[in-house]
């Protein structure tokens, strides 16, 4: 299996797609035959990545798609320190390819700290839910790895000194080891984080007005 998708003017899942090989062809399932002639009309600008089998503590969620941690790091214009600000776990509707929210799926906040959800979901509106896909929020569930997904996090946004903010798709897989889906500069979901009472500036918000003024 393998997911094609958009990499340029695309958000919101639009466009996102996975093939199954049957009978030495990829169709995907809609029933779309993988060719030459398809990939022309999908257009120029493109991502094939291997489907990732994540970790079954995220796979509870949802087993059909890969429910991504959206990890918020941002980049101190005090101090040039590097934290993770905000986290969320997507999670697709039962039997869907695809975890975000406008296309039916729903958001639960993380506990920066200990990795725990909060205890509700939350649709594309702010409507708060207690259960999803038969899953109940009210008993506790953690992110497995936790510290490890913050470390990767803050690694990768060492690497990229042009964003202050960055919101990182990653999620864990089933060895335990936190992968990257994407890499989110622009146009990240600021409301994911406030439905889930997180600020990603770290308190700084007059400081990063006051940096973005200057400049």
């Amino acid at each position: 299996m393998f997911i094609l998708k958009p990499t340029v003017d695309s958000c919101s899942g639009e466009g996102v797609m996975m093939f199954k090989k049957q009978n030495e062809r990829y169709v995907s399932s809609k029933g779309i035959l993988f060719s030459d002639e398809f990939l022309n009309e999908y257009g120029d600008d493109y991502v094939i990545q291997e489907v990732i089998e994540q970790h079954p503590d995220l796979a509870k969620f949802n087993p059909t798609s890969v429910n991504t941690l959206r990890i918020c790091t941002y980049r101190s214009v005090n101090d040039e320190s590097i934290t993770v600000t905000g986290a969320v776990i997507r999670i697709g509707k039962s039997g869907e390819v695809v975890d975000n929210a406008h296309y039916g799926g729903r958001f639960v906040g993380i506990d920066l700290e200990s990795g725990n959800l909060l205890h509700y979901a939350c649709d594309q509106y702010g409507n708060k839910y207690e259960t999803w896909n038969g899953v109940s929020f009210s008993e506790n569930h953690i992110i497995p790895h936790w510290n490890r997904v913050k470390e990767f996090a803050e690694k990768i946004a060492s690497y990229n000194k042009h964003s202050r903010l960055l919101a990182l798709d990653l999620t864990v897989d089933k060895l335990g080891i936190p992968r990257v889906i994407e890499i989110n500069i622009d146009g990240f979901s600021y409301w994911l984080f406030q439905f889930c009472g997180q600020d990603v500036f770290n308190g700084e918000v007059q400081s990063v007005i006051d940096y973005c003024n200057k400049k």
